[in-house]
């Protein structure tokens, strides 16, 4: 693993030192391109799973709990997904599909966590995740590699940001040098209660209020698996063992997703009406302010009918949600609009 850049100045000899961390980091990267890999670094928490301190589950959500994990204990053979952590005092809940998903994940990619939970936190979470150890192979970072502390950076990482993707659903943790490598999860995994307060959202929205769970197979981690499959076909076929650019080749891939799509958003505010519409153009889309026969889609950010959304649905236009977009982005191809209709219009 190559170790952190240092300053000059902190010891004598710094300019061999990151002379010696580059050579480390080109010969990691050559590895990786000759196993026909790229370099995959995934987020903890949001994104392959949910965790709560035993303090903030309270008694109706722990009972709850405790019934799914005797549930569990009743049946050896099937994967646990529901972890009661006496040594951190936590309880910790793994994302449906992401088993399979790291499975599937680490054929094309070299796996590496990054979390912003302190060391003990990763590594036990690591082997709830791979006990054997074999899908991560050690390469497991946290706010304790990194002296940046809130954020994370790719220089902790071994290998060249140019193979590298990261798949995380926090884009600020992330300085905006490393955006372009970036797939963001908008679709945090947020099982207990506790964690909807971190997003401004209502303890009702919790997956534990509604007893229920994402199903495997419609979930966000195997739509994701979609795109980064899509992502490594093409980075391989364009460049072969050779060293090319994933965030060019990602930034192709995404650039077709909804290519074809004519696009008028209605928003709230200027701010996310601006987010959205750079969004859709990043997709590949074509986005105009008024809604006219060539139109195909309007996405909608409000619960409120805005006005004129009737003749809109009568004319045969989709109309969506913003999570259609968002969906697009990590499975890098137009998402089926049944599942995300605005609601049905009388």
């Amino acid at each position: 693993m190559a170790s952190r850049k240092r300053g000059r100045s902190e010891f004598e000899g710094g300019e061999e030192e990151e002379d010696f961390d580059a050579q480390l980091r080109k010969e990691y990267t050559q590895k990786v391109l000759q196993q026909q890999k790229l370099i995959l670094v995934l987020d903890l928490d949001h994104t392959l799973l949910n965790s709560a301190s035993f303090s903030k589950v309270d008694e109706e959500e722990r009972l709850y709990l405790e019934k799914i994990y005797d549930w569990q204990e009743k049946a050896p053979k099937r994967r646990k997904l529901l972890h009661k952590v006496e040594s951190l005092q936590v309880w910790t809940k793994i994302r449906p599909f992401a088993f399979k998903f790291l499975e599937e994940a680490s054929k094309f990619f070299d796996l590496h966590i990054y979390t912003n939970g302190r060391e003990i936190y990763a590594e036990t979470m690591a082997k709830l995740l791979d006990p054997t150890g074999s899908l991560f192979k050690g390469h497991i970072f946290s706010r304790d590699h990194n002296c940046m502390k809130a954020m994370k950076d790719l220089d902790t990482v071994p290998g060249d940001e140019s193979i590298t993707l990261i798949v995380d659903d926090s884009d600020y943790v992330w300085p905006k040098k490393h955006h372009k490598n970036l797939i963001p999860v908008y679709d945090q995994y947020r099982f207990f209660r506790s964690s909807t307060g971190l997003f401004g959202l209502r303890e009702s929205s919790s997956l534990t209020s509604k007893k229920k769970d994402e199903v495997a197979t419609k979930a966000t981690l195997a739509k994701l698996l979609e795109g980064l499959k899509r992502i490594h076909s093409e980075f391989f076929q364009e460049y072969g063992c050779f060293a090319g650019d994933v965030r060019q080749t990602m930034r192709e891939v995404k650039g077709h997703a909804l290519s074809g799509c004519k696009i008028v958003i209605c928003a709230k505010t200027q701010a996310a009406h601006e987010l959205l519409w750079d969004s859709c153009q990043a997709l590949g889309a074509e986005c105009v302010v008024d809604i006219d026969d060539t139109v195909t889609h309007v996405v909608v950010a409000s619960k409120q009918q805005p006005q004129g959304l009737e003749l809109s649905a009568q004319a045969g236009k989709y109309l969506v949600w913003p999570s259609w977009i968002h969906t697009a982005h990590y499975r890098c191809c137009r998402p089926d609009e049944a599942a995300f209709l605005w609601r049905k219009l009388e």
